[in-house]
C-alpha cells in the first residue's frame, strides 16, 4: 500500500527549481508521519463548526484516528475518537434519516456536495452528476412480465453493475424463508427481496410479483442498495446530484470501540462496548457483552457496508488472506 510514494516537502523556489533531486521512495512510517503532522495542524486550526462541504476539526480528528490505527498507536486513536464523540457537535440520527433526503445532518462529519443548478461538469461549482444509486441498483423495470416501470421508489433508471454479497446478508440476520431480518438496517439500507408491482393499471400494481417475474438475469433482479436513492432526479435518469455522506459518527464510534478494546486488551472494556452498542441499539439489535476483531469487522460490514471500510480494516490488521475469502 505504501510502495513507491515520493515525498518532497521542500517548497520550490526560483533558487532551487533546477537543483538536482534524488528521488527515493518513502517508507511507510515517513508517509504516515507526514499525514499525521498535517492532520495535527488541521486539528489545532479548525473548528468543529463548519458549513456543508467544509472540512471540520471533527473530520480531521477522525482521519487522525485512522492514521493512528495504521501506526498501532491505540492511545492516540482512542483519544481522537473520544474527542469527536464527546466534544464534537455530532449525534446519531434515526436510521431513515442517515441516508435520507438531506444528508447534511448532525451525524455527518463530512458530506460531498452536489448541485444540479450550478453543476453539470466537474469544472463547475455544483459538480458533475454521480451514479452511485445507478451502479448499486437492479433494473427492476426489466423484470419479466412488464409489471414494473422506471420509478425512483425502486431506484429509477439504473446500471445494475454491482451488489452487496451474500455474506453481508447473513451478517444482517437475513432469513431465507421469510426474506426478513430483525436488523432495522436491512430494510432501511437495502431494497426488499420481494418486489411489488408499480405499473399503474397492471394486474400486479401494488401486489407482490409472481414467481415468473424473478428471472436469473442478474441485471434485472438482485439484492440492491437504497443508501443513494434520490427522489429529486427524473425517474428515467441514472445520474444524481444528491449529496453523498462520506464520513459519519457511526464510523467514529466503531473506530473508538476498536481503539479502546486494543488499548486495554479487554473484550469487555466498558467504553468499547458503550460505543459499539450505541450503533447496535439504533438498529434494534441486542448489546454485545464482549467484542473481538471479528465482532468489529462484522459490525463494520453491517453498520457501514458497501463503503470499502471493511477492506481497510482487514488490510490494516493483516488478515486479508483469511477474511478476503
Amino acid at each position: 500500500m505504501y510502495d513507491n510514494i515520493l515525498i518532497d516537502t521542500i517548497p520550490t523556489t526560483v533558487n532551487n527549481a533546477f537543483d538536482p533531486v534524488q528521488y527515493k521512495p518513502a517508507t511507510k512510517q515517513q508517509v504516515l508521519s507526514l499525514i499525521s503532522s498535517d492532520l495535527d495542524f488541521a486539528i489545532a486550526n479548525l473548528s468543529y463548526v463548519a458549513q456543508p462541504g467544509e472540512v471540520s476539526q471533527g473530520l480531521a480528528r477522525h482521519l487522525r484516528a485512522q492514521v493512528a490505527a495504521w501506526q498501532g498507536d491505540w492511545a492516540t486513536m482512542a483519544a481522537q475518537c473520544d474527542a469527536v464523540i464527546n466534544t464534537g457537535p455530532y449525534a446519531l440520527q434515526p436510521l431513515e434519516k442517515v441516508f435520507g433526503a438531506d444528508v447534511n445532518h448532525n451525524e455527518s462529519l463530512y458530506t460531498y456536495q452536489f448541485d444540479e443548478l450550478t453543476g453539470g461538469s466537474s469544472n463547475l461549482a455544483g459538480g458533475e452528476q454521480h451514479f452511485l444509486n445507478a451502479v448499486l441498483t437492479a433494473r427492476y423495470y426489466e423484470m419479466p412480465g412488464g409489471h414494473m416501470i422506471e420509478d425512483n421508489n425502486w431506484g429509477g433508471n439504473s446500471f445494475a453493475w454491482t451488489t452487496p454479497n451474500f455474506y453481508l446478508k447473513t451478517l444482517l440476520g437475513w432469513d431465507k424463508t421469510t426474506g426478513l431480518s430483525p436488523d432495522k438496517r436491512f430494510t432501511t439500507y437495502f431494497f426488499p427481496d420481494t418486489v411489488v408491482g408499480n405499473k399503474p393499471g397492471d394486474p400486479y400494481y401494488g401486489r407482490k410479483l409472481p414467481k415468473s417475474s424473478y428471472s436469473d438475469n442478474y441485471r434485472q433482479y438482485h439484492w440492491s442498495v437504497k443508501k443513494y436513492q434520490d427522489f429529486t432526479k427524473p425517474d428515467g435518469r441514472a445520474g444524481s446530484y444528491k449529496d453523498v455522506i462520506a464520513y459519519r459518527l457511526a464510523e467514529t464510534l466503531l473506530l473508538g470501540a476498536e481503539a479502546h478494546w486494543r488499548l486495554t486488551n479487554n473484550g469487555s472494556d466498558p467504553t468499547a462496548l458503550m460505543y459499539i452498542n450505541r450503533i447496535r441499539a439504533r438498529a434494534g439489535m441486542p448489546n454485545f457483552t464482549s467484542i473481538d476483531q471479528q465482532t468489529i469487522l462484522d459490525e463494520i460490514g453491517t453498520g457501514i457496508g458497501v463503503r470499502g471500510r471493511a477492506l481497510v480494516f482487514i488490510k490494516k490488521n493483516g488478515s486479508f488472506g483469511e477474511s478476503g475469502k
